[in-house]
């Protein structure tokens, strides 16, 4: 009888780097996921302390909610905000109307008038935690206001508070 002898042919390798190149693909796009979670960015709400009671379309971000403000005083009263405002008039050396989106809020720095920083109608500034304050509240404001700025706050429905250090200028006027 004869031996025949039978062995398993290969294809020469041609598939075998296919899976190689498919295998380095698939590591590589799971090393680049892996790092993109790692080094992705923390995410800071624009404004700190938002009332989840308060209804309204959502607020640009670094924006001062004014309209929401202004729509529900009494769900931001003593709430802090923070964000980007255009200063509209300036009403003394302490207070000053600004505007987001066309609506108007006044602002009134904490401060006595010695250490008060200028603000000029048409400037774009920041407020860094600024505190929301119902007409009833006036007297929380340090120091004494102009009359005329006085009788301004009594008339809003809320009014923002800042110390004049939390005051960014973003843009002279």
């Amino acid at each position: 009888m004869a031996e025949i002898h039978v062995e398993r042919k290969t294809s020469g390798g041609g598939a075998t780097w296919l899976w190689w190149v498919i295998g380095l693909v698939v590591a590589a796009l799971v090393i680049w996921a892996f790092i993109s979670w790692v080094n992705r960015p923390a995410y800071v709400a624009a404004v700190p302390t938002t009332p989840a009671a308060v209804p309204g379309a959502p607020v640009a971000p670094n924006m001062v909610p004014v309209e929401q403000i202004l729509d529900h005083p009494a769900a931001w009263t003593g709430k802090t905000v923070s964000g980007d405002m255009m200063v509209s008039q300036v009403v003394s050396d302490r207070a000053f109307w600004a505007e987001n989106q066309g609506d108007k809020v006044l602002v009134v720095l904490n401060e006595v008038p010695g250490e008060i920083k200028e603000i000029n109608a048409g400037q774009r500034i920041r407020l860094n935690g600024a505190t929301v304050y119902g007409r009833t509240q006036l007297d929380r404001v340090s120091g004494s206001l102009a009359p005329q700025a006085r009788q301004i706050a009594e008339g809003q429905p809320a009014i923002l508070t800042v110390d004049s250090q939390n005051v960014d200028v973003l843009q002279a006027s």
